[in-house]
């Protein structure tokens, strides 16, 4: 098929993990889109069913997964007070009242769900800011819940993705928003989506708010992108898959988010340094792993196959339990390359403040990593926590 060419892989991501990296590069390799690749085309294809042999292989095999943060011992996992987080939480569960998004997604607990995976991304931010961050995780919910939901038909998705794209330039642009460049026609989850970037666009540098808008742009393109892919009858290559989920899961934007919360604008030559872009990618990869692992369940009982254990144990012909445990060891290689990368951060003798920050959003970056493993433990999205251990680890059986 034409279309699955597009998405060829055209750098293969550690297809061993037994063999040694040779240096901080080959652990982030990225897989650039295609020039060619249009989008609207994929969209237009008519929807085939997917994965029916992987579903009959694997359906009722038990999985046993350890506790995540202890493959990360020493960074950070932690979260507000329970009274901040209560405050906040019922703060969010008013705000929901007023938005314009179906009822489904104001379910009891959500106030609770996005304040508790904002405190454990942001933990030391105000409780103010808290709140906003709050919304913008579940925007960030929302718009994933729509772009992966397959009734969402081709015209469908090409106008949220338009809307969401506007929205972003037009909050996060050079001026700030005004009465007469407002979409008042947007539907109401990019109506969320516009009352977060114009409070945290208020209290951003302009580079980082720059930034932000040059990877929530990214970020719904890539969704879009796999929506459009979801569609068609080939599971996609595990390791151009790893890719992909990288740029539309939103970890980029999420640590841009990090200087909003820590109030400070990191500068681009330093944002941009060798030391701390490995970093950024290398928490992004392990945030991104982290949460393949802890959704496999889940994927797989609502037939979303496009989970890096799934693809992996069909491409490789193993057990998903065995592909999960080679999961794990990217996992480890990923967090020894981000340690390796803070020895080589670019810290000065003469700049104590702007070391703190850098210090400040290196610990960001962590947080995205254990964050997600955290707040799955404490909420329970991805995962029937009946499975879930006294000491967080995981046991449960594919398609129950």
């Amino acid at each position: 098929m034409a279309v699955v060419e597009n998405f060829a892989p055209q750098i293969v991501f550690l297809p061993d993990i037994d063999e040694p990296s040779q240096d901080h590069h080959a652990l982030i390799p990225r897989t650039p889109v295609p020039a060619t690749f249009n989008t609207n085309a994929l969209l237009s294809l008519p929807i085939v069913d997917e994965g029916a042999d992987l579903v009959k292989r694997y359906t009722g095999e038990t999985v046993h997964i350890q506790n995540l943060l202890d493959l990360m011992p020493t960074w950070p996992s932690k979260k507000h007070s329970q009274d901040v987080l209560d405050e906040v939480a019922a703060e969010i569960d008013g705000w929901l009242k007023t938005v314009n998004v179906p009822q489904a997604k104001k379910e009891c607990g959500t106030g609770e769900r996005y304040t508790t995976l904002a405190s454990v991304l942001y933990t030391d931010c105000s409780k103010r800011k808290l709140v906003t961050l709050a919304k913008y995780q579940c925007w960030s919910a929302w718009f994933g819940e729509e772009m992966d939901n397959p009734a969402l038909d081709s015209a469908a998705t090409r106008h949220l993705r338009d809307q969401t794209l506007r929205c972003i330039d037009t909050c996060l642009g050079s001026s700030p928003p005004g009465p007469t460049n407002l979409d008042n026609t947007a539907s109401g989850t990019v109506a969320v989506l516009r009352e977060v970037l114009t409070a945290m666009r208020a209290e951003m540098a302009t580079s980082s708010a720059d930034r932000l808008r040059r990877e929530l742009r990214d970020s719904v393109e890539s969704a879009a992108r796999r929506h459009a892919a979801r569609r068609h009858d080939t599971l996609p290559d595990p390791w151009h898959h790893l890719d992909v989920r990288c740029d539309d899961v939103g970890a980029l934007p999420n640590i841009t988010a990090g200087e909003y919360a820590m109030g400070f604008g990191l500068p681009d030559a330093v944002r941009y340094h060798e030391a701390v872009e490995t970093v950024v990618l290398e928490c992004t990869r392990l945030a991104t792993l982290v949460h393949e692992v802890l959704s496999c369940q889940r994927n797989f009982r609502d037939g979303k196959l496009d989970n890096m254990c799934l693809l992996l144990a069909n491409a490789e012909n193993i057990s998903v339990q065995a592909a999960v445990a080679k999961v794990l060891g990217l996992v480890r290689k990923h967090y020894e390359a981000c340690e390796a990368a803070e020895s080589r951060l670019p810290l000065s003798e003469n700049a104590s403040n702007l070391n703190d920050q850098i210090r400040g959003y290196v610990g960001g970056c962590k947080r995205l990593a254990t964050g997600t493993a955290h707040w799955a433990y404490l909420c329970g999205p991805c995962f029937d926590t009946a499975s879930l251990g006294e000491i967080w680890a995981l046991s449960f059986t594919l398609g129950q």
